[in-house]
């Protein structure tokens, strides 16, 4: 445990020194790529714009999530009382599917989305990701860590810079994701631990308890709505809004085989 403390220590100074002797940031790079074409984006007519919403149904037999064992880390596992089941693949009560990301793919360019969540946070709460999917604009990402256990905060993306801060103690850090894409994030100390963090600038949103979803201030026009999850894969469809109005779209995950 010593060992993975200094690591991850290490990591963080390294990183530090980076950004501080390295010369430009990455949020500086962001800022200078941006050029006239983010400027001349402009903000929806709220008077004229539509919605699209609908729901993820879910097709067949429910899989069941595997027992999470975490025996591994005494404290980890005195924080739960009742079994903690892989989030992968959540079935609600209504045949729904959870945690689905959906966002408008094509169609939206040229516009300013509003801010998809104050204050992104991704907390560390009894050595589970909290919450599991989280939406966000480009910006800054805060990581608390509520466990009194070594954690590492270990991000896997294609297009951002990855990063891997360690956690040792509760507390705060904070991270740029500046690049739209859908980050994968774990924790190596605890392998069952992860999440995902989707970075958008259009409107974008994750299914909950009932499985449905509503993606507002859309001008009218044609667009593309993409439904995303983390095992399933994606689908997409060309709905058209109109002013005032709500498109529906709705979408069916399977089970293998079903």
């Amino acid at each position: 445990m010593k060992n993975n403390i200094l690591i991850g220590l290490g990591l963080s100074v390294l990183l530090a020194v980076g950004v501080a002797c390295g010369g430009k940031s990455d949020e500086d790079e962001d800022m200078q790529s941006m050029g006239p074409a983010a400027a001349a984006k402009k903000a929806v007519d709220a008077s004229t714009a539509g919605s699209v919403s609908g729901k993820i149904d879910f097709k067949g037999a429910a899989p069941k999530m595997n027992k999470i064992d975490m025996a591994a880390d005494a404290l980890c596992a005195s924080l739960h009382s009742e079994t903690v089941r892989d989030m992968s693949v959540v079935i609600n009560a209504n045949n729904t599917l959870k945690n689905v990301i959906v966002y408008v793919k094509k169609g939206y360019e040229g516009y300013t989305a509003p801010a998809l969540t104050q204050s992104p946070m991704v907390d560390q709460h009894g050595c589970m990701y909290n919450p599991h999917i989280l939406i966000m604009s480009p910006g800054t990402l805060q990581i608390r860590s509520s466990d009194n256990t070594l954690h590492n905060v270990h991000a896997e993306p294609k297009i951002n810079q990855p990063f891997n801060r360690a956690q040792p103690a509760p507390g705060m850090i904070e991270t740029k994701l500046m690049k739209t894409e859908i980050v994968p994030v774990k924790c190596d100390v605890h392998p069952w631990m992860r999440a995902y963090i989707g970075v958008f600038d259009v409107p974008a949103t994750v299914t909950g308890d009932d499985g449905s979803f509503k993606l507002d201030m859309l001008p009218p026009g044609t667009y593309e709505i993409e439904a995303w999850h983390e095992k399933f894969g994606t689908q997409s469809m060309t709905v058209t809004v109109e002013s005032g109005k709500s498109a529906p779209a709705n979408f069916t995950f399977s089970a293998p085989g079903a």
